[in-house]
């Protein structure tokens, strides 16, 4: 009888062992089921570069990476992205932007040859089609922006040429082309506010301080509604009281100037 438990018992234990098993497997999944990797495709590609008898290794290496751009190519295509500026009827300035995606994750070289002072390399590439990363800076498309700035001190001061420096400085070290303000239908336009006051500080000699505050907007071409805008002060110290709010007003500029590249980009790429 008491065998006939024993056996009974570990019947049961061993059924629940294995159903407990079987939930956690299909919950989590088993260890040993091998995960599904990204797709890939296989292409045959080539690639050139000059042979340079001196750098034999080089050209190799240009060749191979010819190949495998060549190869991407085949499978995800090339996106292309234009802007052109054209003014009385003359293109003024033109930016292509041009994006592969994916990437190789191995390949194999078929073949080697020299063909007319080049060096030839045929390969297999195995293909992964990625999304491509959105590049730095604004779209291609909606780069082009005016700036226009106003404001004064109380030493009559130019505030506002010192603030839009700082702000141009920075957007176009965020890939914005900023051009001087003035009709444009199609261009998103940037207006600009500075204010500088003196700070009082005994504690700072024959030293001024000065705070500024400079504003900006973004303003749609089409609707005239602001649909952007920030403020941001900074702080100077000078010898002279007016190139105390001037320093003052430049540094406001600048974090104007980032904090518009950095949002501006973000919107602009949402609505592109």
């Amino acid at each position: 009888m008491y065998r006939q438990a024993d056996v009974l018992f570990g019947g049961l234990v061993g059924w629940g062992l294995a159903l407990v098993a079987a939930l956690l497997c299909g919950t989590v999944g088993c260890a040993g089921a091998p995960r599904r990797g990204p797709a890939e495709r296989a292409v045959a590609a080539e690639g050139w570069a000059p042979a340079d008898a001196r750098d034999l290794e080089g050209a190799r290496r240009r060749a191979l990476a010819d190949a495998q751009r060549r190869a991407v190519e085949q499978v995800s295509g090339v996106f292309l992205a234009a802007l052109t500026r054209v003014e009385d009827s003359a293109a003024l300035r033109q930016k292509i932007t041009a994006e592969v995606r994916g990437r190789v994750s191995r390949y194999e070289v078929l073949s080697e040859s020299r063909q007319d002072g080049l060096l030839k390399v045929r390969i297999r590439a195995w293909v992964v089609d990625e999304p491509a990363p959105r590049p730095p800076g604004p779209p291609a498309q909606e780069a082009r922006v005016t700036l226009a700035a106003s404001g004064g001190g109380l030493y009559d001061e130019d505030l506002g040429g010192s603030a839009a420096g700082g702000i141009r400085r920075e957007l176009l070290a965020g890939g914005f082309d900023v051009a001087p303000s003035g009709p444009s239908p199609q261009t998103l336009a940037l207006r600009a506010e500075a204010r500088a006051v003196p700070v009082p500080d005994r504690r700072l000699g024959a030293f001024h301080s000065a705070r500024a505050r400079v504003s900006l907007a973004a303003v749609d071409p089409g609707s005239g509604a602001v649909v952007w805008e920030t403020a941001q002060e900074a702080s100077a110290l000078d010898l002279d009281p007016g190139l105390a709010s001037v320093r003052a007003a430049e540094a406001a500029g600048i974090l104007a100037g980032r904090r518009a590249a950095v949002e501006l980009s973000e919107a602009l790429w949402k609505r592109f």
